[in-house]
C-alpha cells in the first residue's frame, strides 16, 4: 500500500512512500486518532499539519516522528482540519444545510485573504436537500464547523466526501446513504472483539445547607441552621425536592452547599454529571458504512442493537473493525436529546431543548437578525432607541420610562441674579430737588428691559454609548 503526503498549503504530493504498518480511522463520529508509519525516516516534522492519501480515505496530519528508516505520522479526521471557532451568521432563507457547510468552508478557509491559512486548492459543491438547521453556539455566538459537521451526519444525514483531483482537493457535501445488516457472532464472517458497559449515575442527591435565621447570639455572631433537602431524578431527566412517580435508579450522593448558593442548582449540578456508555467492537468480512444499522447476536444469545459509529483498519488483517453503542454522555446532553433539541441546534446551549433565555428574559448581541432565528427559539420584541436601567418603584421592570431629550422649565433653572442688557438700560420720572447734577431724586419710572438667555433647544440627554441590538423574549 502507498501513501501520499500532500502538503497544508498548496496541496502538493511532496513524499510518496510505502507504507509498513497502520491502525486507522476511515470513518468515525467522534474524533478518533489514527496512526501510520511510512518507509524512511527522512520526511520532514514541518509537514505536520497537512494530509495523507492513503485506502482511498484522507487524513490530516498531527505529527510526524521520524525515526531510523521510518516515519510514524499520527493522523486525525479531515474534519479536525476546520475546527477553527467562527462566529454565527445565519444563512439566506432556503439554504440547504449542504450549502451552509460549504459556504462556511468557502468563506473561513478557501477564500481567506490571509494567504499564511487559506486553502485555495478547495473545491466545494453542495449536492443535498437537507433542511438548513443553525449550530450551537457559545456565549460569544462562536461555534466549531467540525463538531457541527459530525452532528450534522449523525442527526441530519449530511456527509462530506473528499476527494484528490491533482493539486486540488474536492470537497462534496451530501445525503447519506446507509443500510442495514444482521450479524452473528462466530459465525465466520463476524468477530466479537470487545462487549463493554459502565455507568456512573446518581438518582438522589440530599444537600445540606447552612440557612441564615436573622438572629445572634450573645456575642453578637449570626446564628445559622442546617437545611437538609432530598432531590431526586426523574426518569424523564427531571429535578425535584418531591419523589416523582417515575424514579431513576442509581446511587445516593450527600453534598454541602454554601450558604450563598442555591441547593437546587447543586443538585442539578451532581445529576448532570451521570454517564452511562454501552459499546460493542467487532470484525466484520465487509465494510459497512458510518450509521448503519446492525443487530449482531452476541455469543451469550443476546442481542445487540445500534448503529456503527466507527470503522477502523489495522494492517495484517483484511477484515474491518467496528465500533457502535452508546459513547459517554452526560445526562444534560441526553436530556437535550430528549426533549427535541440537538448539538447542532440553535440555541447557545444546543438548540430549542436548552432554551437558556425565558420568557421575559433579555438577548444583547451585536449581529442583526431576530434571535429566534439565532438561537433557534422564542418570539422576540426588539427594544429599540432606550438604555436598560435597574427597576425601582417609579419604573418597574418591563415598563419604559424616562426621555431622550428635555426642555428646562423656569422652575428648573438654577437660581441667580436676573441679567439686564445693558443696551437696554435707560431711567426715567421726574425730578425734585437739587443735589448731583441738580437733580436730588428721581421717582416715577419703569422697569428695565430684560431679553431670553438661549433659544430654548431641548437638551439631548444621550452620553457616550456602545451601540447594541436588544431583544426582549415574549413567548
Amino acid at each position: 500500500m502507498q501513501a501520499y503526503i500532500k502538503t497544508a498549503a498548496a496541496f502538493r504530493t511532496a513524499y510518496d512512500r510505502k507504507v509498513l504498518d497502520y491502525e486507522i480511522t476511515l470513518e468515525s463520529l467522534e474524533s478518533l486518532p489514527s496512526s501510520v508509519t511510512l518507509l524512511g525516516g527522512d520526511i520532514p516534522r514541518e509537514l505536520a499539519g497537512g494530509w495523507l492519501w492513503m485506502a482511498d480515505s484522507l487524513f490530516l496530519i498531527a505529527e510526524v516522528s521520524p525515526g531510523e528508516g521510518m516515519t510514524t505520522l499520527q493522523l486525525q479526521s479531515p474534519l479536525d482540519a476546520f475546527s477553527r471557532p467562527r462566529i454565527y451568521e445565519p444563512p439566506a432563507e432556503g439554504t440547504t444545510l449542504g450549502e451552509f457547510v460549504i459556504g462556511e468552508l468557502a468563506d473561513g478557509w478557501r477564500d481567506l485573504t490571509d494567504t499564511v491559512y487559506a486553502l485555495p486548492y478547495l473545491e466545494l459543491e453542495a449536492e443535498d436537500s437537507i433542511d438548513f438547521v443553525p449550530p450551537t453556539v457559545d456565549d460569544q455566538g462562536f461555534y466549531v464547523l467540525s463538531t457541527y459537521l459530525r452532528t450534522a451526519r449523525q442527526d441530519h444525514g449530511l456527509e462530506l466526501r473528499f476527494a484528490p483531483d491533482g493539486d486540488a482537493l474536492r470537497i462534496t457535501a451530501r445525503g447519506a446513504v446507509t443500510g442495514s445488516h444482521t450479524l452473528i457472532a462466530g459465525d465466520g464472517h463476524t468477530e466479537l472483539a470487545s462487549n463493554t458497559f459502565s455507568r456512573t449515575a446518581v438518582a438522589k442527591v440530599t444537600t445540606v445547607q447552612p440557612v441564615d435565621t436573622g438572629e445572634v447570639d450573645e456575642e453578637g455572631q449570626k446564628i445559622f441552621r442546617t437545611d437538609v433537602t432530598d432531590w431526586y431524578l426523574g426518569l424523564d431527566g427531571s429535578v425535584s425536592s418531591q419523589e416523582p412517580a417515575g424514579r431513576a435508579s442509581g446511587s445516593w450522593s450527600v453534598v454541602t452547599v454554601a450558604a450563598k448558593n442555591d441547593a437546587e442548582e447543586a443538585a442539578r449540578g451532581v445529576f448532570g454529571k451521570n454517564t452511562e456508555t454501552h459499546k460493542v467492537e467487532f470484525w466484520t468480512d465487509f465494510r459497512p458504512g458510518l450509521l448503519d444499522d446492525f443487530r449482531l447476536r452476541l455469543p451469550s444469545g443476546a442481542a445487540f442493537e445500534g448503529q456503527v459509529q466507527a470503522v477502523r483498519k489495522v494492517r495484517g488483517d483484511r477484515r474491518w473493525l467496528c465500533q457502535a453503542g452508546t459513547w459517554p454522555v452526560t445526562l444534560t446532553d441526553k436530556v437535550r436529546k430528549s426533549s427535541g433539541g440537538s448539538a447542532g441546534g440553535g440555541g447557545r446551549s444546543g438548540g430549542s431543548s436548552a432554551q437558556i433565555y425565558a420568557i421575559g428574559d433579555i438577548f444583547i448581541t451585536t449581529r442583526a437578525g431576530d434571535p429566534a432565528q439565532l438561537l433557534g427559539y422564542g418570539a422576540w420584541t426588539r427594544i429599540e432607541g432606550c438604555y436598560l436601567y435597574c427597576a425601582d418603584q417609579s419604573i418597574p421592570a418591563g415598563t419604559h420610562g424616562g426621555e431622550s431629550s428635555h426642555a428646562l422649565t423656569a422652575e428648573e433653572l438654577p437660581s441667580t441674579v436676573q441679567v439686564v442688557d445693558p443696551t437696554e438700560l435707560y431711567i426715567t420720572g421726574t425730578g425734585s430737588g437739587s443735589a448731583h447734577n441738580g437733580v436730588a431724586s428721581w421717582q416715577g419710572g419703569q422697569s428695565p428691559a430684560t431679553g431670553p438667555l438661549g433659544s430654548g433647544t431641548p437638551i439631548p440627554l444621550k452620553p457616550r454609548c456602545f451601540a447594541v441590538y436588544v431583544w426582549l423574549r415574549k413567548a
